[in-house]
């Protein structure tokens, strides 16, 4: 894409011959990229719980190989009540899902 200089403000030129290019991206072209929403927000909502239960076992794995390396019963129990929480926030996650 080729803008007009007055279109994009701050952004480095470069010539070559009699063509002008950018030298580097633009931040007026990255905003208006970022400012769009991703495309799984908007064709597959089921996306971002997939993801997001995926995370949480992810977790859920690393407590329990923590809690069965803790050596003081008080760090267990911890651990446990995080592990139950987690475990908590994955089942309501997937009640969402269809």
């Amino acid at each position: 894409m080729l803008f007009a200089a007055s279109q994009i403000e701050g952004c480095g030129w470069l010539k070559l011959g009699s063509r002008l290019i950018l030298a580097a991206a633009n931040a007026w072209v990255i905003d208006l990229i970022r400012s769009r929403p991703a495309m799984s927000a908007v064709y597959n909502p089921e996306a971002d719980t997939k993801a997001e239960i995926e995370k949480l076992e992810l977790e859920a794995r690393e407590l329990r190989k923590r809690i069965q390396a803790a050596t003081q019963e008080r760090y267990r129990q911890a651990l446990s009540g995080e592990l139950t929480e987690i475990q908590g926030n994955i089942a309501r996650l997937q009640e969402r899902l269809p």
